[in-house]
């Protein structure tokens, strides 16, 4: 699609300063004699001097326009290896946030009728092609590691049974695609043994006709949501990787993140380090382990994806949040967001739908085993520490409030915006938005 925004400098391409006091500067009264230069230099060799520096800036110029052509190009180039990316070293400038956040996904809000076909060349690339088939990025205290857990007893599925967080680093590309080819090369005999059909005995069968079920290669890294330099690692490997968000009430989500740390303390044995009050973490500068009330923002980090368009006012926003830095990082990506609510949800037909709907988002033949195991799932929570707390006791009265508010309008940005881009998957989103929308509310006004 084509832009009106006018092409601004890349950050690495600086302008020439002016000349600094003390230093040769035009006259003012054009009388061909330099400011603060020695009064033996002639004329001539005034003009000599000027002439070099116009020159000079003359050549920084043209290279800087032949600079922001390719960087224009790249821009807005529509393939996945050009694909922009802004990252915010700090919080003092929000330029390259606000450049990356004027790029539109090109399929964002066009007719789906070619989903199917689309997903068909997926298939076809994936297959082909080694890469990441899913990532599991977030938010933490989501239901993560239960996904984790019923994805690794699925036979199609192949992934770490730890955190995979390595490709953050800067090295995150190689360090993902060593574990990549060392899964692929001790899986590939596996895929053989879940084929689907016979072998023809018709000797002009060809043996790559067999039917065999793939292996769908993928990782959980919660941190991946918030901090997206791992999705730009990503999209240099891969084209085709579905993503895979969480998302809860924050009151219940920070009381529960807040309770994990508590209990990781004592669990890793960290009885050197003092374990904060919740009403510390509410500042907007302060987090413990990342157990914060402003990581519960969960529209500010979703928008990183760039799913959908970012108006300035939006931009502002994003940056109101400060602990953390920004980063806008558009991918091919189709995600998947659930709710807590939609895991334990206790209707058995919505249930066995929210499977199959996942099953089919991660391209996967065998159903889920419904013998999954979530009862064991951060089994710690029966584990008691004088620490923990109960969210719902009057002394958490203002954090409670001030996590309803922005979960109110992290609530309306989600259902009016992020789930109506083509790229973002949900199950039955009439339950999703029935549960995102209590997020405007208290829930111990109801909690047992």
């Amino acid at each position: 699609s084509q832009s009106t925004i006018s092409p601004s400098p890349p950050r690495s391409c600086k302008l020439p300063r002016p000349s600094s006091p003390g230093k040769e500067v035009e006259s003012p009264h054009g009388n061909g004699k330099s400011l603060h230069a020695s009064s033996s230099v002639g004329a001539n060799n005034t003009m000599t001097q000027r002439q070099q520096r116009y020159l000079g800036q003359l050549i920084l110029f043209l290279a800087f326009i032949v600079v922001s052509k390719d960087s224009i190009q790249r821009f807005f180039s529509s393939s996945h290896n050009d694909v922009p990316k802004t990252t915010e070293d700090n919080m003092s400038s929000s330029h390259d946030v606000q450049r990356a956040s004027q790029w539109k996904h090109p399929n964002h809000n066009e007719s789906s009728d070619d989903d199917d076909d689309d997903d068909d060349d997926d298939d076809h690339d994936r297959h082909n092609n080694l890469g990441l088939d899913f990532a599991v990025i977030g938010f933490p205290k989501t239901g993560t590691t239960y996904f984790q857990l019923l994805l690794n007893n699925h036979p199609e599925v192949v992934m770490p049974t730890w955190e995979f967080c390595e490709i953050h680093a800067d090295n995150g590309v190689d360090a993902t695609m060593a574990w990549l080819q060392n899964a692929s090369s001790s899986s590939r005999s596996l895929s053989s043994s879940f084929s689907s059909k016979k072998p023809s005995d018709s000797e002009n069968e060809n043996e790559s006709s067999r039917s065999r079920i793939p292996i769908s290669y993928g990782i959980k890294c919660p941190t991946m949501i918030r901090q997206t330099n791992a999705i730009d690692n990503l999209v240099k490997m891969s084209d085709h990787t579905r993503l895979v968000v969480g998302v809860r009430h924050p009151v219940l989500w920070f009381e529960s993140f807040y309770n994990y740390r508590v209990y990781e303390h004592y669990k890793f044995n960290r009885t050197t380090e003092r374990i904060p009050q919740p009403i510390e973490l509410v500042d907007g500068k302060s987090h413990w382990l990342d157990a914060s009330t402003n990581y519960a923002r969960f529209d500010i980090f979703l928008r990183q994806l760039a799913k959908v368009p970012i108006s300035q006012k939006e931009m502002q926003y994003m940056l109101s949040e400060q602990q953390w830095p920004k980063s806008i990082s558009p991918n091919p990506y189709k995600v998947f967001i659930y709710t807590m609510d939609q895991i334990h949800d206790s209707n058995s037909t919505r249930q066995t739908a929210f499977r199959t709907d996942f099953q089919n988002f991660l391209r996967l033949e065998t159903p889920f085993s419904q013998n999954d195991g979530k009862e064991k799932v951060n089994s710690h929570n029966t584990t008691s520490f004088a620490e923990h707390i109960n969210i719902c006791e009057e002394k958490f009265t203002n954090i409670r409030k001030k996590l309803v508010k922005n979960g109110k309008v992290s609530s309306r940005w989600i259902i009016n915006q992020f789930i109506e881009s083509k790229d973002v998957v949900v199950s039955n989103k009439g339950h999703f938005k029935e549960a995102v929308r209590t997020w405007a509310v208290d829930p111990c006004l109801t909690r047992t």
